[in-house]
């Protein structure tokens, strides 16, 4: 299978809340590299005018949007039933994608990892058999780490990485910070931020195993030498430490000592 081919066998499964200020160079991104993809989105109900942007969209290119109250679990399974097509890519709305992820794609289709039914993750974005999802469930319905899919996958054998960097991520914060971010109003940042510790808990003990998956399925498609280092410094009391704030704590401080350098120039 080439990957002229198959582009119009690939869909986009993903979710948004409140990535106005990506959504459009994300959007662009996408269709530029793959101009004729089923792009099918579940959004958050979000306010920031993220929704008038879908619509714009939609008129332009084969881009189906629904709004659902979910998680980002829930969210992407939604997303993924409605797609009509055997592969997807797994992509974010506050991601701008670059042309090495198209390379990416063609390379997975003039593989045997499509006819062997094997996923293959990059940096911010993947390629994915619709079946393998459903082999391991699905998403959990939860917002953090998107719960490990990855290494669940990995794990019984039907997910390899690559770690090169297909996408520019938007984010002003880390994953274990995301409550923080601008798009979440006062109320829903405390709410996310005290859901993302109890979801930490549940995928601790899955946790402990990362670094030996990742490592056991590692590749290097030899398309980039800018390689990053990505889960080899993976480590499982960090993640156990955010439980107990530790970020927060980190962020609160560095935020105190900036002020204070502040004040004490003026």
């Amino acid at each position: 299978m080439t990957e002229e081919s198959a582009g119009t066998r690939l869909s986009v499964a993903t979710t948004n809340y409140n990535c106005a200020h990506a959504l459009e160079r994300h959007l662009d991104s996408i269709f530029s590299l793959f101009p004729n993809i089923e792009y099918v989105v579940s959004d958050n109900y979000s306010s920031d005018g993220s929704w008038r942007i879908f619509e714009k969209y939609s008129k332009l290119h084969n881009l189906i949007v629904f709004q659902k109250h979910c998680t980002r679990g829930e969210g992407r399974n939604l997303a993924l039933s409605r797609t009509t097509n055997d592969f997807f890519l797994y992509v974010d709305t506050d991601t701008i994608y670059l042309p090495i992820f198209k390379e990416v794609i063609k390379w997975y289709f003039s593989s045997d990892y499509p006819t062997k039914r094997i996923a293959l993750h990059c940096v911010f974005g993947g390629v994915y058999p619709k079946e393998v999802i459903h082999k391991v469930g699905g998403w959990f319905n939860v917002n953090n780490h998107d719960d490990g899919i990855q290494f669940r996958l990995a794990e019984k054998g039907l997910l390899k990485f690559y770690p090169v960097q297909v996408g520019v991520n938007l984010k002003r914060y880390v994953a274990s910070l995301d409550h923080f971010e601008r798009r979440y109003p006062l109320v829903e940042m405390f709410k996310r931020m005290f859901r993302n510790k109890f979801e930490t808990l549940l995928i601790l003990p899955f946790a402990r195993k990362v670094n030996e998956i990742y490592r056991t399925n590692l590749v290097d498609l030899q398309i980039s030498n800018d390689l990053v280092a990505w889960y080899d410094k993976f480590r499982w009391a960090q993640l156990a430490a955010s439980v107990f704030f530790l970020p927060e704590i980190r962020l609160l401080a560095r935020t105190l000592r900036r002020g204070s350098a502040h004040a004490h120039i003026n």
